[in-house]
Formats: C-alpha cells, sequence, structure tokens
C-alpha cells in the first residue's frame, strides 16, 4: 500500500479495516507520521507489517513506538509482523501485553535470527486476549514458552528441518501432560522433528492429555529396528486417549510399519470413537487394512460416539448418522451400523395427521417368515 494514503485512510476512514504496511521507510517525518496514524485509526481490525531487510531503524525508539502504536489500536484483532528478527521482538517485549484487542498473531522471524528467547516469548504469550499463535522460526527454541493458559491455538513452523533438544521436548510434554495449557486444543508442529527415542515421552503425553482435539507434528524413525515398536506405543497411548479427534504425522510417507502394526492400529480405532483422522505411518489406500481403518475414522466423523459410548442411541439418533453424507453412500459404513443395530431394518418413521412424528416397530411374523422360505423351497 502507498504509504500517503494509507495514511489518509487511517486517519479518516472509520469503514478502513484491513492494511498492510512495508516499514522499508527512510523519511523521518512519514514514518513519524505513520506512527501517529496508526494511533489515530479506529476501524483497524487486521494489520500486516512487514519489516524490509533494507530499512535500518534510526534507534531502538523507532520500534518501540511501532509496537505501542499498535498497543493503542482498540480494535487490532489480528496481527501478523513479517520478516521481524528476535532483537526487533526483543525491542517491543515491554509492550506486548498492552495489545489489548489482538487474539490471533502471527510472526514470521528473519531467517538470519538468533533463536527466541524465553523472556521474549513468554512476554508474547502475555498478550491479554492472546488465543491463536503461530510462528515461523529458523531456530529451535522451546515451544513450551509459548504455553500459557489462554492458548487455543499454536502453530510452529521451522523455516528449515529442525530438531528438538532432549530437555526442551521433556519440557514440552511435561506441560501438556499436566494440562498446564488448559485450553489448548490445536498444537501444529511443522519441520521441527521429534526422533525415534522422545516416541516414549510422547505416548505418556497422549495417555495423559485432555485437552488437545488435533494434533500434527513431524516424527521421523529412520531406523527400521525400531519402527513398529515406536508406531505401537503411539497406538496403544491412543487406546487411553480419548479427546484428540486428529492426529496427523507430515512424515508419515518415510515410516513403513508391519501388517501386525497396522491391525494394531485398527484394533485401537475400533475401540476409539473419537479420531477422526490418524495418519501415523504410510499405507496404501486400497488393502485391506487402509480401508478397515478409514471405516472406522469415517464412522467416528459421522457420529459413532453418540451411538456407542453413552448407551443405545435413540433411533433417530441411528438415522441421522445413517444419512450422514459420508455414510449413505458407504456400503461398509452402512453394513457396519445394521449390523450394530439390526432393529434399524425394523423400524421407520411416519408423520401423523397432528404433525408429530411417530417410530413404528414392525415385529416379523417367524411363522410367516416360515412359510415363505417354504414357498422357495418347493
Amino acid at each position: 500500500m502507498h504509504v500517503e494514503w494509507l495514511i489518509h485512510h487511517l486517519c479518516f476512514d472509520e469503514n478502513f479495516s484491513s492494511a498492510e504496511i512495508d516499514i522499508d521507510l527512510h523519511d523521518a517525518d512519514v514514518w513519524d507520521r505513520l506512527i501517529r496514524s496508526l494511533t489515530r485509526s479506529i476501524g483497524l481490525e487486521e494489520l500486516k507489517i512487514t519489516r524490509s531487510s533494507d530499512y535500518q531503524v534510526r534507534s531502538d525508539e523507532d520500534l518501540e513506538d511501532l509496537f505501542r502504536a499498535i498497543g493503542s489500536m482498540a480494535q487490532l484483532n489480528r496481527l501478523e509482523l513479517s520478516e521481524f528478527s528476535t532483537l526487533d521482538l526483543s525491542s517491543g517485549r515491554n509492550t506486548f501485553e498492552n495489545f489489548l484487542g489482538v487474539t490471533d498473531l502471527q510472526i514470521d522471524i528473519s531467517e538470519d535470527s538468533t533463536p527466541l528467547s524465553a523472556d521474549v516469548a513468554r512476554s508474547i504469550v502475555s498478550i491479554p486476549k492472546l488465543r491463536n499463535i503461530s510462528i515461523a522460526t529458523p531456530c529451535s527454541f522451546a515451544v513450551s514458552n509459548l504455553f500459557s493458559p489462554s492458548i487455543e491455538s499454536i502453530l510452529v513452523e521451522g523455516l528449515s528441518e529442525l530438531t528438538f533438544d532432549d530437555d526442551n521436548f521433556r519440557q514440552f510434554v511435561e506441560d501438556l501432560e499436566r494440562d498446564r495449557v488448559r485450553q489448548l486444543s490445536r498444537l501444529d508442529i511443522l519441520c521441527v522433528t521429534i526422533a525415534s527415542h522422545q516416541v516414549p515421552l510422547l505416548a505418556n503425553m497422549l495417555k495423559q492429555n485432555s485437552t488437545l482435539v488435533e494434533l500434527r507434528l513431524s516424527l521421523s524413525i529412520p531406523n527400521e529396528n525400531v519402527v513398529n515398536e515406536c508406531c505401537e506405543e503411539i497406538i496403544d497411548a491412543m487406546s487411553y486417549n480419548t479427546v484428540l479427534q486428529k492426529f496427523d504425522n507430515y512424515k508419515s510417507r518415510d515410516i513403513k510399519a508391519s501388517l501386525a502394526t497396522k491391525k494394531a492400529q485398527n484394533g485401537m480405532l475400533f475401540h476409539n470413537t473419537t479420531l477422526r483422522e490418524f495418519g501415523l505411518f504410510g499405507d496404501d489406500a486400497f488393502n485391506d487394512t487402509a480401508q478397515e481403518k478409514n471405516l472406522y475414522l469415517r464412522l467416528n466423523a459421522a457420529g459413532r460416539k453418540r451411538l456407542l459410548d453413552v448407551g443405545p442411541g435413540s433411533i433417530h439418533d441411528w438415522v441421522e448418522v445413517l444419512c450422514d453424507e459420508g455414510i449413505r453412500d458407504n456400503l461398509p459404513c452402512l453394513f457396519y451400523l445394521l449390523r450394530m443395530n439390526p432393529s434399524l431394518c425394523q423400524s421407520y418413521r411416519y408423520e401423523q395427521k397432528d404433525g408429530t412424528d411417530e417410530t413404528v416397530h414392525q415385529q416379523w411374523d417367524e411363522n410367516e417368515e416360515t412359510r415363505q422360505r417354504k414357498k422357495i423351497c418347493k
């Protein structure tokens, strides 16, 4: 956006709700006017600021002024900071707690930066209403420093292939085991690899965590001798977890599990009525074990949990699941449900004259059935 046009709309257009700024500014007067216009904005809800590598700040006060201006924007709820260094973020660490309206924060850290320090990470999550945070980083750091009681979603993306330091990973899983992040339901760790020797800690966390609904991570098991052992630890953990709905391994295609491990996975999925996505290792989509896996996941997405976990569901519940978009045209799913509840074949609903629905159960006459069979035999 042209800076003069941007300044005008920030100051005078109350319907101006979204802006992108490249702070490649060498003109001190323009910079000062931009800062003042940000403080006067009353309608801006979304703001993206790109920190050009060519832009040299006059002093740390430049960035402090920028962060203070952001803090004064009461309507701002979504903020994206692109190409900021960890040193830049450190300049604003004392102002983040004043970002009173920000609920969604995305930070793309510049490639030449140092690791995100604990102080800066904790100052970021001190933003009062922050619920969703996304960070792209060139360096490994302690992800658990982003944990806070109010955070609902965390995405961490490595700009190159990174690994979890053992100490940091241990703290990471311990915090999740203890439900320290009480509201955290979505956790996405992209290009930060979990090693095979860290799997037992991950599995133990999955057994105990009661908040995560979606978990995406990068699990690498290059040693073929421990592939099945590691996979089965995760599978066993998921037999205890009743909350997680989506589990995806970004490196699943690189993991080749044995037939016994695939059957163990399906045994877990037969009983787990919560999982809707489960991608731990690679599998041919057309083989029997993969189709059985997809059967259970599809049924779970349609509502198998409410049919089986809370006692026998009502006929209405069963019919609703049968009519689900993902079920009604899938013969294996229909067969599974009818086999689980044969009485569905003996019931139908009709509308009475008064407008109410009534379920009628047709009782089959066994003698009539016998007579029909005799006719067929003749």
